[in-house]
C-alpha cells in the first residue's frame, strides 16, 4: 500500500507545478539597501523602492534605475556614468562629489537633492523638478536643463559652460559667480535668480 501512495503524492506534486504559468517577478522593495562601494555596472533596478539606499562609492556605471523610488538614497562619490534615472523619484537624494556624466534625469523627481561638486557632463536633466537642489560647485558643461524646475536652487560657483535651459524656471534660483558661457536662457524664467 505504501509503494502506490508516494508515487501518487510524487505525481500530484509535479503536476501541480508543472501546471502553474510562470509568474512575473514582484517588485522589489528594499529599504536601506546597502551596497556601498560595490561594483554594480549596468545593474538593473528600473521600478524598485529603495528608500535611503545606501550607494556611496559604488560602481553604477550604465546602472538602470528608471523609474525606481529613491527617495534619500547616497549616491556620494558613486561613479554613476551613462546612468538612466529616467522618471525616478530621488527627492533629497545624495549626489555630493558623484561622478555622474553622461546619464539621463529626464522627468525625474529630483527636488532638494545635493549635487554638489558633481560632475554632471552632458547630463541630461529635460523637465525633471530640481526645485531646492544644490548644485554649488557642480561640473555641468553641455548638460541639458531644458523645462526643468530649479527654482529656488543652489547653482552657486557651478559651471554652465553651453547649458542648454531653456524655458526652464529659474525662478529665485542663485546663479552667483556660476560659469555662464554659451548657455541658453531662451525662454527661461529668471524672476528672482
Amino acid at each position: 500500500m505504501k509503494h502506490l501512495i508516494i508515487p501518487a503524492v510524487l505525481f500530484f506534486i509535479l503536476s501541480a507545478c508543472a501546471s502553474e504559468a510562470p509568474r512575473r517577478p514582484e517588485r522589489v522593495r528594499r529599504y536601506g539597501a546597502d551596497v556601498a562601494g560595490a561594483d554594480k555596472a549596468s545593474a538593473d533596478y528600473a521600478g524598485q523602492v529603495m528608500t535611503a539606499a545606501d550607494f556611496r562609492g559604488a560602481f553604477l556605471t550604465r546602472a538602470n534605475f528608471v523609474g525606481a523610488s529613491l527617495p534619500s538614497a547616497d549616491f556620494e562619490k558613486a561613479r554613476l556614468v551613462n546612468a538612466h534615472f529616467e522618471r525616478a523619484d530621488a527627492r533629497a537624494a545624495n549626489f555630493r562629489s558623484a561622478d555622474v556624466r553622461q546619464s539621463g534625469f529626464a522627468g525625474a523627481h529630483l527636488e532638494h537633492a545635493d549635487f554638489q561638486h558633481a560632475n554632471l557632463s552632458d547630463c541630461v536633466f529635460r523637465g525633471a523638478d530640481l526645485s531646492g537642489a544644490l548644485f554649488y560647485r557642480a561640473y555641468a558643461p553641455g548638460a541639458n536643463f531644458e523645462r526643468a524646475k530649479l527654482g529656488g536652487a543652489n547653482l552657486k560657483e557651478a559651471n554652465l559652460e553651453g547649458a542648454q535651459l531653456q524655458y526652464a524656471d529659474l525662478r529665485a534660483a542663485d546663479l552667483s559667480s556660476a560659469v555662464l558661457r554659451g548657455a541658453d536662457f531662451s525662454g527661461a524664467d529668471l524672476r528672482g535668480a
